[in-house]
């Protein structure tokens, strides 16, 4: 078995070290000298370690902080916005975030451990990776700590922070998750602890009431936890006295300092060496801007030309030289080595002796994953550029033009694919809302894949769903959804989004539709749907929603997509609120989906 994926859980708050760090987030704070004479950060600490262990794919759960947006990323590392809801909601959004199956390790941003330790984890996993494994330590005080009970080495019972304390065996933060773990725990409706959080600890004990195989592995150095006053003085005096002098190599993490966006957060994460493109971003940002800007657009070309040829497709499937991919294509091996070329220096490939390679994370986000891979939506977003999200499209809107609001049903197989991959991300979160706890009959307006139909009814098993959509789009839906071997409880109804009625049902869904209509359609949708439903009826609309948007963004970006259409779809959240009042609703709550980058408003019939 290869090393498995990575997570470093880096979301929360930082609320015990408040007096100490009110300005950095903790996991950044230095906390010994690495070996090239500069400081190290706890995770740049972390990150090093597993790299050196073999990690191909490191994943760090980060919150709002503006430093963890120029984190750098490329090669094996990737940062994604988590909830700062305790250390398991952190790993349910990252497996809504990854696009491959398979184990994964767990580690919390606040411990620090030694190197030898590290390794041995990882190669202890490596030779046996059946079961699920916790790393303990002995510790003088389980005050504050989760004491670990143990039998023969398996953990029997685990008790969080024993208001005894008393000296015992104590989880260090550091977890294996096997892949059947981590299947059955993505349909886990997580527990809260007493500290209103989706503790690591609560999917322990479910995991043992279920017959999982806890192991507990023992670390011979002990760790230190530098998440509050104390303990961050602690593991400073201790690491310093050690003669390791660990840090984050040059060498060691050379690929994830390409894709790096901030001298400051580079100079955190690697010490004081700052990456060059950073320094000359420093000469004249207006210029530097628009070139980034030009170089986006020219780095998409060359990924949609290797797509539409067939190159990634092939490349996904294994290693393999330019001469013998470009006889396998019809291509000729003069330009295609040149575009090869092009996609290596922008860390979409690696070259190995010759062959070319999908690099991490891209092995699992452009290879041919039903469900995960994300080449559809890479198609469509091909297609949309070539009809109409182009500076001719957009003046063509500016105008009064509205381009139709279906996509060609050529098209539509990649959509409904696309869709499906993108319900990973959110579909979870709607799921698990209270207000869903009480309803028996929902319709999925416009439901494309059915992806949000598929985790609906696998959490509600009293709720059956009725995807609403043309024709066109329900033989992807209804393949999707037989392959997942649904139990009947999801039904497939032919409508039409601009004309047809919404039938009873006691709450509705409308993911991903209203930015599609201009204003005056969007209100007389939601009448529609409003029709169908009881007073009081659940309404969930989930979807973009602009307030105030971080410049750059995906979200920011999006809003392009619906002014080329016609549609002008860049509502605020009182703005949305506003077309829900006229069409009849009351807006209960509205919550972000950080991972998504969306809005989902609740609302009730009035």
């Amino acid at each position: 078995m290869t090393a498995p994926d990575i997570l470093i859980t880096a979301a929360g708050r930082g609320s015990r070290l408040t007096g100490v760090a009110p300005m950095i987030p903790k996991t950044l704070m230095p906390i010994c000298t690495g070996r090239s004479g500069w400081p190290e950060s706890a995770l740049a600490r972390l990150a090093r370690q597993f790299s050196d262990s073999g990690a191909a794919r490191i994943w760090v759960a980060v919150n709002a902080h503006p430093w963890f947006t120029a984190l750098p990323e490329g090669g094996g590392l990737r940062t994604f916005r988590s909830r700062p809801l305790g250390e398991w909601a952190a790993v349910a959004d990252c497996l809504s975030v990854r696009a491959s199956d398979g184990p994964l390790v767990v580690v919390s941003g606040d411990n620090a451990f030694s190197d030898a330790d590290i390794e041995r984890f990882v190669d202890a996993l490596t030779s046996d990776p059946a079961g699920c494994r916790v790393a303990c330590a002995d510790v003088e005080s389980t005050s504050g700590l989760t004491k670990l009970e143990l039998d023969g080495g398996h953990v029997v019972r685990l008790h969080e922070k024993p208001p005894e304390g008393g000296a015992g065996v104590a989880k260090a933060g550091l977890y294996y998750f096997s892949a059947d773990a981590l299947d059955w725990a993505a349909g886990w409706a997580p527990r809260l602890d007493r500290f209103g959080e989706q503790s690591m600890t609560e999917m322990l004990r479910a995991l043992l009431r279920n017959e999982f195989e806890l192991l507990g592995h023992r670390l011979s150095e002990g760790f230190h936890d530098i998440g509050t006053p104390d303990g961050l003085a602690r593991a400073i005096q201790h690491l310093a006295a050690t003669s390791e002098s660990e840090s984050f190599e040059t060498e060691s993490f050379e690929t994830a300092s390409r894709g790096s966006r901030s001298v400051a957060v580079t100079s955190s994460l690697r010490g004081s060496e700052v990456d060059h493109r950073s320094l000359q971003r420093k000469g004249d940002p207006s210029v530097n801007q628009v070139a980034e800007l030009l170089a986006s657009r020219k780095i998409l070309s060359a990924v949609e030309a290797a797509i539409d040829a067939g190159v990634l497709t092939q490349i996904a499937t294994g290693p393999v030289p330019t001469q013998v991919l470009a006889a396998r294509l019809d291509l000729d091996p003069g330009p295609l080595e040149a575009l090869l070329r092009v996609l290596l220096w922008n860390d979409l490939l690696v070259r190995d002796n010759g062959d070319w390679r999908l690099a991490p994370p891209y092995d699992g986000l452009l290879g041919e994953h039903p469900g995960k891979t994300m080449l559809p939506l890479l198609r469509i977003e091909s297609w949309a550029h070539g009809s109409h999200v182009n500076g001719r499209g957009i003046r063509a809107a500016l105008g009064g033009e509205q381009r139709p609001t279906e996509i060609p049903d050529d098209e539509v197989g990649d959509l409904a694919a696309a869709m499906l991959v993108g319900s990973r991300s959110s579909a979870p979160y709607l799921a698990r809302l209270p207000e869903l706890r009480a309803c028996r009959s929902l319709a999925d307006i416009a439901g494309g894949s059915g992806g949000y139909a598929l985790t609906l009814t696998r959490i509600h098993p009293e709720l059956s769903v009725v995807v609403y959509d043309r024709p066109a789009m329900l033989r992807h839906a209804e393949k999707f959804v037989a392959e997942s071997s649904s139990d009947g409880r999801i039904l497939f109804v032919p409508w039409n989004l601009h004309t047809d009625d919404v039938p009873e049902h006691d709450s509705a869904l409308v993911s991903h539709v209203l930015h599609l209509l201009p204003r005056d359609q969007r209100v007389e949708l939601l009448r529609r749907v409003a029709a169908g439903l009881p007073r009081r009826g659940l309404l969930l609309v989930h979807d973009f929603v602009y307030d105030d948007p971080r410049p750059g963004s995906a979200l920011a970006a999006s809003a392009v997509d619906w002014l080329a259409t016609g549609a002008g779809f860049a509502l605020t959240s009182d703005e949305l609120r506003a077309e829900l009042g006229e069409a009849g609703f009351e807006v209960d709550r509205t919550t972000s989906l950080p991972l998504a980058g969306t809005t989902l408003a609740i609302a009730r019939r009035t």
